[in-house]
């Protein structure tokens, strides 16, 4: 019995000793570099002038402005809206406007 623990410890021993190896031969593969391609395309002086397309962009306060003019226009709405509900009989009403 001690001795097919010897031999299984001198398999296991045997194989790790040649995944070590491996293992090895893969981290020097890794650490190779490259060659150094220097880059290609247009010069740097083809993008000095203005760009061939421009995004118009509103100015936040009239963005705004805007907004508070449709925010104001629906409550005035909403406020003749409930004026005119308010002037029709509610029979059994809560009474809460």
């Amino acid at each position: 019995m001690l001795s097919l623990g010897i031999i299984a410890m001198v398999i296991v021993g045997v194989l790790l000793f040649l995944r070590r190896e491996n293992y090895d031969g893969e981290i020097d593969d890794k650490y190779v570099e490259d060659e150094v391609v220097p880059l290609q395309g247009p010069p740097a002086t083809a993008f000095t002038g203005p760009p061939a397309t421009t995004e118009h962009t509103t100015d936040p306060m009239l963005e705004y402005q805007r907004q508070v003019e449709e925010y104001n226009r629906k409550m005035a709405e909403y406020n003749a809206w409930q004026e005119a509900q308010g002037s029709q009989v509610n029979i059994d009403s809560s009474n809460h406007e």
